[in-house]
């Protein structure tokens, strides 16, 4: 069985569901406000209620991730809709580096893992001074090389998302990792598209594929959310988990009518919470894999199986012939089972028998 120690969880086949709570941006104060940690705080705290064993952010600076210039050329998808420029709202977002300590501090204080999606080397550095436990790689960076190879020198185990990447760009990737000395790979399917994440566009069964292929964990980084139907986030981790996974990574907000980059196709609580507890309950549902009886069956085994009884009585010595026997319900735990009719058929009995009780091995003399 595959499996990857994180902290105190371990993350694999078998195992519970690993749920990573993104925060992401969803920390921003409101506009015009400054930013305060005790919002982080809120949603770490809202992420452990919820059943995350993950409270995630993002790590970079600005300047080392968008250019404004490219940026200011082009509107693209939700990006268009936002009130400053891209790189305005980078900035903005960009959680303060000497935060970092305080929320992983707080994190471990509640029982709560504390990671980040670093963008830069510098970041890399920052959090192995706070003492992550595993790194996360967003979708944007799977073919930055350079930052992969940084990162998986660390020596740490590392989820890489795979959205807007096709199965030789993931292969690429999986190979730098591998090639930098980390083979602790867990991949993650993901349908990069902010806005609007169709449902029907999932690709789950492409997380399967991909783990075959690079003989690897995985499991499925979601952006499906209708803020006006709690459930329809949910259906899409339910199926992942169904087919293997063992990450889930939703994003979290206290509100959908937060004004963050990240708000309106995030998880609220309330939502995040349904997740995880019918999550937990499909792992449970898929099983072991061993076909057995198991306890809630354990009547049934019984009451419904049947068992070999005399069909009249019978004294000891006589010799049983087919006419004797009738397999009737129940059965027991000591009974002779219909399979082993011929085992008995001109036997002697050991001991006599009354019509309709059934036969066990102490009732035959033994030859």
């Amino acid at each position: 069985m595959k499996l990857i120690k994180i902290g105190k969880n371990i993350v694999g086949e078998g195992e519970k569901p690993y749920w990573i709570a993104d925060i992401a941006a969803n920390w921003m104060p409101t506009p015009g406000q400054k930013p305060d940690i005790r919002k982080a705080y809120k949603l770490i705290d809202a992420a452990k209620i919820a059943g995350a064993d993950v409270a995630k952010f993002q790590t970079f600076q600005a300047p080392k991730i968008v250019s404004d210039v490219g940026f200011k050329s082009m509107k693209i998808a939700h990006q268009a809709k936002w009130k400053k420029s891209v790189y305005e709202v980078y900035q903005d977002a960009s959680l303060r580096f000497d935060w970092h300590k305080k929320l992983s501090d707080y994190c471990r204080k509640i029982g709560i893992e504390f990671m980040s999606t670093p963008y830069d080397k510098e970041s890399v550095d920052l959090l192995e001074k706070v003492g992550v436990n595993a790194y996360k790689i967003g979708s944007g960076d799977i073919d930055y090389n350079e930052l992969l190879t940084y990162i998986a020198k660390k020596g740490k185990p590392i989820i890489i998302s795979s959205g807007a990447s096709d199965l030789a760009t993931v292969e690429l990737a999986i190979k730098t990792l591998r090639a930098a000395g980390n083979n602790q790979i867990i991949l993650l399917q993901c349908i990069t598209n902010y806005a609007l994440s169709p449902i029907e566009q999932a690709e789950v069964e492409a997380m399967v594929t991909m783990g075959k292929a690079f003989d690897v964990l995985y499991g499925y980084s979601d952006h499906t959310y209708d803020s006006n139907n709690l459930t329809h986030g949910i259906v899409v981790p339910l199926i992942a988990i169904s087919r293997g996974a063992c990450i889930i990574e939703k994003h979290l907000t206290i509100s959908n009518e937060d004004e963050t980059p990240d708000a309106p196709f995030s998880m609220t609580p309330q939502a995040f919470s349904l997740m995880t507890k019918y999550g937990n309950l499909v792992k449970t549902i898929i099983g072991s894999g061993q076909k057995q009886v198991v306890e809630a069956e354990s009547q049934s085994s019984i009451v419904q199986r049947r068992c070999l009884r005399a069909s009249i009585n019978i004294k000891a010595g006589t010799k049983i012939s087919k006419q004797m026997i009738e397999a009737l319900r129940p059965a027991s735990r000591e009974a002779i089972t219909p399979p082993f009719v011929e085992m008995i058929t001109g036997k002697k009995l050991a001991k006599s028998i009354s019509k309709g009780e059934a036969f066990t091995w102490d009732h035959f003399l033994s030859e």
